[in-house]
């Protein structure tokens, strides 16, 4: 809802991996989210980003250009910092939150 993907001559384009949530109102710009990263709600991810797989930049965070938040890690602010591991229960709550909007986009098909 309100999110955008866009691309960028500096960098390679702009690559979304398998079940990434990325949160309402996000804007994600010529980078790399893994599979299972998790971009939050307003959230900006700049030029040349790398969020690994189980990683997570909190709501309202600003990634600045050529940021890597390593597997695992939870980040957040506006500049984003590391704040935290995720804990095993963070990482599948993020992971069930994707694998729930697959099963809504099953109940609302396209005609």
């Amino acid at each position: 809802d309100g999110s955008v993907v866009h691309v960028t001559r500096s960098t390679d384009g702009t690559f979304i991996g398998d079940d990434c949530l990325i949160g309402h109102l996000a804007m994600v710009h010529g980078c790399r989210l893994d599979d299972h990263s998790f971009v939050g709600l307003g959230a900006i991810v700049m030029d040349g980003c790398i969020i690994e797989r189980d990683a997570m930049l909190a709501a309202g965070g600003l990634l600045t250009p050529g940021k890597w938040i390593p597997r695992g890690h939870l980040w957040a602010g506006r500049p984003a910092v590391y704040v935290r591991d995720l804990t095993d229960r963070d990482i599948a709550r993020n992971r069930a939150g994707a694998a729930g909007y697959v099963e809504l986009a099953k109940l609302h098909p396209r005609d």
